[in-house]
């Protein structure tokens, strides 16, 4: 069955995915593709990205994600993926793959966060040079804990989907 490996931007996550085989640059190829990854938010900066995303209904986020996750792999429901941004979605990875599994990393968010801000930084002088650390870290510290909360009440409003989800701390 598939396997969605999931956690925030520098959870070791990816590394994760990388260990049990996911083919990490294609995924991050297709994936970067969409306006619902994480990548277009680590890139751009748009302050409403994240509301708009929580307007939409989370199936038609993560059939968006699986949708070009599928068109760049071999669409096998035996894959591993790596998706961070599905740490928002977990009962609707469910809903829509019944057989996945869910191996959410665990890492502290701040040591999360300085990943997620440097990598941010980075991308976004690669399009301007007016990038604000300062604003860059507190739009991260915020979103991060956005995607936990609504990760976190997921899980509390279906508890069926505990049995498929198997935590791991890095």
């Amino acid at each position: 069955p598939l396997v969605v490996v999931t956690g925030l931007l520098g959870s070791g996550a990816r590394e994760l995915a990388l260990d049990r085989g996911a083919d990490v640059d294609r995924v991050d190829r297709a994936a970067s593709l969409g306006f619902v990854t994480s990548h277009f938010e680590q890139k751009w900066h748009v302050p409403s990205f994240a509301e708009w995303l929580a307007e939409r209904e989370p199936d038609l986020v993560v059939r968006s994600v699986f949708d070009r996750l599928d068109a760049a792999t071999s669409g096998d429901e035996s894959e591993v993926i790596y998706s961070p941004q599905l740490i928002e979605f977990p009962a609707a990875i469910l809903k829509l793959r019944p057989n996945a599994t869910i191996i959410q990393v665990h890492r502290r968010p701040e040591d999360c966060a300085a990943a997620i801000v440097d990598e941010s930084i980075r991308s976004r002088r690669e399009f301007s040079n007016a990038v604000d650390p300062i604003k860059v870290s507190r739009y991260w510290a915020w979103r991060s804990e956005l995607a936990l909360n609504r990760n976190l009440d997921q899980r509390e409003t279906h508890p069926e989907i505990e049995q498929r989800i198997t935590d791991i701390d890095t």
